[in-house]
């Protein structure tokens, strides 16, 4: 039967009826899966109309007819050899498999996967746009010859390109992307490269068959993009990882402000195309993530996710506020307010107060608006994790996100953060980490999340592996330099944690590092050193370097000012005060009953 569709798909009368070959593909999986189909079934799971009513609406009833004629067409001209036919008999829904009456001495091989015809058809924003490139892989995939491995199917989609004459669409181009792996990952059977994994491969010409063996995919996508003015043309391609071969090509044409008008009715189809995928979708999360319908809302958003990839969350915010401005119901745009809010506070860059305020009234609108959303259950996770300082309900959020999309790993990462580590849930920390390791092995925030852990845990050896395994690739990573300083401090290795901390601050001379220099500098007996760090952070700004002042101090045997500067943390909201429990810098502190009262304002005690 799949050989059946295969053939019929690949044929001329289907290669522009991208929604009859969709429409097809699910009465096939539903006949292999035994699904009962009816009127209602696929007016609900197909077309997604919740309350169809066949008395007053007869979409199911036409696009069936529109099927069936299809087929008839195609078994009366370039099907006449086939030797098995999927038909629909009139009044039924469900396809039939035939035996073609026509005597066939041996059945015919299936026909290619067409090549690029350079014919323009609309383009498809996000998730749409992988419907038609990946039907070309479906097919490819499907064939008898070549039989592709058993088990998942591993698909990379590379950073598309931006050909623009101004060189100005690259947030375009990272917003497609993304979204084509936020669609594709969600499906059983497919495992997509991460966006950490394929974003290193940004600018720089690649060669499929080297991306397929450096990341284990048998499929990659690519393409580019060009605007001129306000026309839009993306050309993208599916290839065989495996030889280099283009499986599908094609160029999408389409008035930029117009490519939200088809973006909700196609989000799904990509879904449709490989059916027997959401037969046994078990993660519960929704395909298609809510969007716009303001094709300016939608610009803001990508500037602004393209920002906050790059490390500039306040001008991110900016844009975010732009977009929610534009469209008031935009739940991905009040997530990222909230979660880009969180990372102010977090590098000490914006005032505590009005940030953590906006950040919980934003993960507020988030979740009313649609907490199926897992970066909305990654927003509430972080306020009440920072705002509220609820662990239980941090806990349950991170979880439902992680749930709702298990392959993005900046969930898990913010899981173990902000709700694990706080509370000194260091082993199930280590599984969440290694389980994410597991799936990306070349990314380093999680092998460092996991150095972290294991110096909370005193497991210092371990965590000196992962540390030189993300040295090895990224050498000037001050967070490296930090933690390895934190490890040698910790085993006496004096002259080694200071090396490490002084490259650290060479790079980035932060509170952070700040404060580990003036630990390292007290406990290698250079308290004069120790001293001179710590009168650097106290002309600082104090929301700033509060925390990691009262580290100094405490190290310098200066236990209430230590306590005081704690207190003052807390008062301005300083995110630092997390992981205030399990931090060996202020073990000198615990048993002060200022620290204490300190654990249960945090609800740490």
């Amino acid at each position: 039967m799949e050989a059946a569709l295969v053939r019929v798909l690949a044929a001329p009368s289907f290669q522009r009826a991208d929604r009859q070959s969709a429409l097809l593909r699910y009465l096939v999986d539903a006949h292999l899966g035994s699904v009962e189909v009816k009127e209602s079934v696929i007016a609900l799971e197909f077309f997604g109309k919740k309350d169809y009513d066949p008395h007053h609406d007869s979409l199911v009833r036409v696009e069936i007819g529109k099927l069936r004629q299809r087929l008839a067409k195609h078994y009366e001209t370039g099907g006449t050899a086939d030797p098995v036919r999927l038909e629909i008999p009139k009044g039924a829904y469900a396809v039939l498999v035939q035996r073609s009456p026509l005597p066939v001495q041996a059945p015919p091989e299936p026909l290619p996967v067409p090549a690029a015809t350079g014919r323009r058809i609309p383009l498809i924003a996000g998730a749409a746009l992988a419907m038609v490139m990946l039907t070309g892989a479906v097919i490819w995939l499907s064939r008898p010859k070549p039989v592709p491995p058993p088990g998942a199917t591993y698909i990379a989609v590379l950073p598309f390109v931006d050909m623009s004459p101004g060189k100005d669409q690259g947030y375009f181009c990272d917003g497609l992307t993304e979204e084509l792996i936020h669609l594709l990952s969600g499906y059983n059977s497919i495992r997509v490269a991460s966006r950490t994994s394929v974003f290193q491969f940004r600018g720089v010409p690649q060669d499929a068959r080297e991306v397929g063996r450096k990341l284990g995919a048998q499929v990659v996508i690519e393409g580019s993009v060009r605007r001129e003015g306000n026309r839009i043309r993306v050309t993208a391609q599916v290839i065989n990882a495996a030889d280099g071969y283009h499986l599908f090509s094609e160029t999408y044409d389409r008035d930029f402000n117009e490519v939200l008008a088809i973006q909700e009715e196609l989000a799904a189809s990509i879904g449709r195309a490989l059916r027997w995928d959401l037969l046994t979708l078990g993660t519960g999360r929704v395909l298609g993530r809510p969007r716009t319908r303001n094709p300016q809302a939608f610009h803001q958003y990508l500037l602004a996710t393209r920002k906050a990839n790059f490390s500039e969350p306040v001008e991110a915010i900016e844009l975010y506020r732009t977009a929610v401005a534009l469209d008031p119901q935009y739940a991905l745009a009040w997530a990222g307010i909230a979660i880009e809010a969180i990372t102010t506070v977090d590098w000490g860059i914006a005032p505590p107060a009005e940030a953590l305020a906006e950040a919980s009234e934003a993960a507020r609108k988030a979740m009313a608006l649609d907490n199926t959303l897992a970066e909305a259950q990654q927003a509430a996770g972080r306020v009440r994790a920072c705002h509220d300082h609820d662990w239980k309900g941090a806990d349950e959020a991170f979880r439902r996100a992680v749930e709702l999309d298990p392959e993005y790993v900046y969930f898990q990462e913010d899981w173990v953060r902000f709700a694990l580590q706080p509370v000194g849930r260091f082993p199930e920390a280590v599984s969440v980490l290694q389980r994410a390791l597991t799936a990306q092995p070349g990314n380093n925030h999680l092998r460092n999340g996991l150095a972290g852990t294991y110096i909370r845990m005193g497991q210092y050896d371990l965590a000196k592996q992962s540390l030189e395994v993300s040295l090895k690739t990224n050498a000037r990573a001050p967070a490296v330099h930090v933690m390895l300083s934190q490890a040698a401090t910790a085993e006496g290795r004096h002259a080694e944690a200071l090396r490490h901390i002084e490259d650290a601050a060479r790079i980035w001379r932060s509170p952070w590092v700040l404060g580990e220099m003036s630990y390292a500098y007290a406990k290698a007996g250079r308290r004069v050193d120790a001293a001179k760090v710590l009168a650097e952070l106290l002309a600082m700004e104090p929301r700033r370097v509060a925390y990691e002042t009262a580290v100094a101090q405490s190290v310098l045997g200066d236990r209430e000012g230590a306590l005081s500067s704690l207190e003052r943390a807390l008062a301005m909201q300083s995110i630092a005060m997390l992981w205030i429990k399990f931090d060996v810098r202020l073990k000198d502190l615990h048993a002060e009953p200022r620290f204490q009262q300190l654990l249960k304002k945090l609800r740490l005690s």
